[in-house]
């Protein structure tokens, strides 16, 4: 008898076990999918050379195994809070709490085994679809086959099992605790004495919005503040400690928000009452604040946990942009070689079937510039670093084939124009003085810096290049080398990037040497490529520097594909899981009230009020407790993707705002299905 009714109050919440199934599934899914591709050996070994796949995939596994505790954890307690009245109930029959204990453990059991079963029947055929969209993302030459691991099958069901002992112990203790006044709904009283509120709760939820203001306030001016603040002081704590402060006021506002703002903005409205009782708002106004009182730690949660996945996809998306930036200033050309091995290059192309097609030379000059450096414009340092010096006609020359050069036109000897890239990158977070002395030379004015377009760094040995005059080339002292700009037809067959490294391999080599001495704003010194013609100084004064012999921009593009799609691709997985969790504990929390809120639309409908009033009603109390969280997430990632833009300059931000949308629509749809399943009980019979 006893089983029949545990077995019937099972079915008649069978749309609040449906969401968590539906879940729990697809996390089971996640889970099982990262583990076999994490040893599906064809595919780490293809990508291997690049990237060490398998940490990355380790690593969102991890992430995903988190998510899952934590789901199963807090969609668990729901299920047996909201069953506290049912297990009173049982006890006034005279079970003991060890009888419903056991009870709930057997029912918590098949239902997560139910769904481990299907989420690893589904990760079996899915694997491979997800497998082909690895390899898509990262342009791998591999074909993916049907592959299963039953490693990780009993991977995952270890990890399942020790999940579920946490579930028991936590039904033990939530089961222990249930006293039998709660059958008298002590809750719900405890919670409508929460809705009365006070001056207190007025000051609070006044406080929980001034949190969140000033910690947007904060971030959309920290670079400037960080700056102010070094400049008056000369200290850098405020790198670590401001970030911190705006972090603690976006968490603490946060909960202040959902718990004291939100009610007391409601206890606001129900003060105008002729607006209030227009289109039966005052149903809203007094039911919403009640949901969102019972569930608003949940709420909190769901608001900073989709917050911080957003913002980690905008860093990993930002990073992939800044990545991608960087390798198309750094590779103007197929190819970067040594001036010494253009032939050598030219003749291995040849043989592999693909063709030289245009070749600019340019002639570097490196030389040693004084100047000074500033640390967000406050913190001066005198720096001696070596530059290479570039003339302006062969500048033009290089810019007529590619036409994104900017203009160069130099009016006299003493001006130059500076390209490099970290100072235009970083937001100007590191500043270069105008002058820059150079030894037996005029000081050199810098009239414009530009992102370094001009090829890769490691093949040059200056930290920068300056476009002079002829004049002024040929007066400073330096050692020339060549650089040469290959434009060609690349060959069809695969493999041959692989061929080419063989026989022309890259490496580090043409070592330079070179001391200096800077006193009475003078700087003086010598270069050479041998170590020994540096006159006067012992081998311990000097230092020495070297540089790669050859760039291919098709190696370089494929290892950008196939980091930036593993990257993105846990990123994106993770935060996807996050989104459909939390979204789910919110509809399972809605779901709760989904008895009681029958009843009271059913009085309502015995009054008199239309269905289209009743609907109308339904779709404005769940917007305003779905509608917070998704202002919050899109807030709280908005003001942390521009902390990133203030730093860290990128003109691919907006894709992170539109995965900010994308996270918001989900939100959308899961209001609307939990309206559907709202509309749907008020209209039954």
């Amino acid at each position: 008898m006893l089983t029949k009714l545990f077995w019937r109050s099972f079915l008649k919440q069978y749309k609040d076990y449906t969401v968590y199934f539906i879940c729990m599934t697809f996390a089971v899914m996640i889970y099982y999918s990262f583990a076999a591709m994490t040893r599906d050996q064809p595919l780490v070994q293809r990508a291997q050379p690049e990237i060490q796949i398998s940490s990355v995939l380790s690593l969102g596994n991890l992430a995903m195994l988190l998510i899952l505790i934590f789901f199963m954890l807090s969609a668990n307690r729901f299920f047996v809070v909201k069953r506290y009245r049912e297990m009173s109930l049982y006890q006034l029959f005279g079970l003991r709490k060890r009888r419903i204990m056991s009870q709930f453990v057997l029912e918590n059991f098949a239902m997560n085994v139910a769904a481990f079963v299907t989420g690893i029947l589904m990760g079996i055929i899915f694997s491979k679809l997800f497998a082909m969209i690895l390899v898509k993302a990262m342009d791998l030459d591999l074909t993916s086959h049907f592959y299963l691991s039953l490693s990780s099958v009993y991977g995952t069901l270890l990890a399942f099992l020790l999940i579920y002992g946490g579930i028991a112990c936590q039904n033990a203790w939530l089961i222990r605790r249930n006293q039998l006044q709660d059958l008298f709904g002590r809750r719900s009283q405890k919670i409508l004495r929460k809705m009365r509120g006070s001056r207190w709760t007025g000051l609070l939820g006044v406080l929980g919005l001034a949190c969140l203001l000033v910690g947007y306030w904060l971030s959309f001016f920290i670079r400037e503040y960080i700056i102010a603040y070094i400049s008056a002081t000369d200290r850098y704590g405020i790198i670590l400690w401001l970030p911190f402060l705006v972090l603690t006021l976006c968490v603490v506002g946060t909960y202040l928000f959902f718990r004291f703002t939100l009610p007391t903005f409601f206890r606001f409205l129900r003060r105008f009452r002729k607006h209030a009782y227009q289109h039966l708002r005052f149903y809203a106004y007094g039911n919403s604040p009640f949901q969102i009182l019972s569930h608003w730690r949940s709420l909190a949660w769901a608001t900073l946990a989709t917050a911080a996945a957003l913002t980690v996809i905008a860093g990993a998306l930002s990073f992939v942009t800044i990545r991608s930036q960087v390798l198309r200033n750094s590779n103007p050309s197929d190819f970067q070689v040594r001036g010494e091995d253009t032939e050598k290059l030219a003749n291995q192309l040849a043989q592999l079937g693909g063709k030289v097609t245009h070749t600019t030379t340019l002639h570097y000059k490196v030389t040693m510039a004084h100047t000074t450096r500033l640390f967000l414009r406050t913190d001066k340092s005198q720096q001696v670093q070596l530059y290479d010096l570039l003339t302006e006609e062969e500048y033009r020359a290089f810019a007529k084939q590619h036409p994104d050069l900017p203009a160069v036109q130099l009016k006299n000897d003493h001006e130059a124009v500076m390209f490099e890239y970290g100072y235009t990158t970083f937001r100007n977070t590191t500043t270069v003085d105008h002058r820059f002395t150079l030894p037996n030379l005029p000081t050199l004015e810098v009239k414009q810096f530009y992102p370094d377009l001009l090829g890769d760094t490691e093949m040059r040995y200056g930290m920068g290049v300056l476009v002079v005059t002829q004049k002024t080339y040929d007066q400073a002292t330096g050692v020339v080398y060549p650089i040469a700009m290959v434009e060609a037809k690349l060959p069809a067959e695969k493999g041959w990037s692989l061929a080419l490294n063989d026989t022309l391999p890259t490496s580090w080599g043409d070592e330079i040497y070179y001391q200096y001495s800077y006193a009475n704003q003078k700087l003086s010194g010598q270069l050479s490529t041998d170590q020994n013609q540096l006159k006067g100084t012992s081998q311990s004064g000097q230092q020495s520097y070297n540089r790669l012999n050859l760039i291919n921009r098709y190696q370089e593009l494929r290892r950008l594909r196939r980091e930036s799609g593993i990257f993105v691709y846990v990123a994106v997985f993770i935060g996807m899981t996050i989104s459909v969790t939390t979204a789910g504990i919110m509809m399972l929390r809605l779901f709760s009230q989904l008895a009681n809120e029958t009843q009271n639309f059913q009085l309502l409908r015995k009054l008199g009020i239309s269905r289209k009033a009743i609907r109308g009603i339904i779709h404005r109390q769940l917007a305003w407790v779905f509608a917070p969280p998704i202002l919050l997430i899109v807030c709280h990632s908005s003001f942390a993707i521009h902390v990133w833009a203030q730093f860290i300059h990128s003109e691919s931000y907006w894709l992170a705002y539109l995965f900010c949308v994308v996270m918001a629509l989900m939100y959308v749809l899961a209001y609307g299905i939990t309206s559907h399943f709202f509309i749907r009980a008020a209209e039954s019979d």
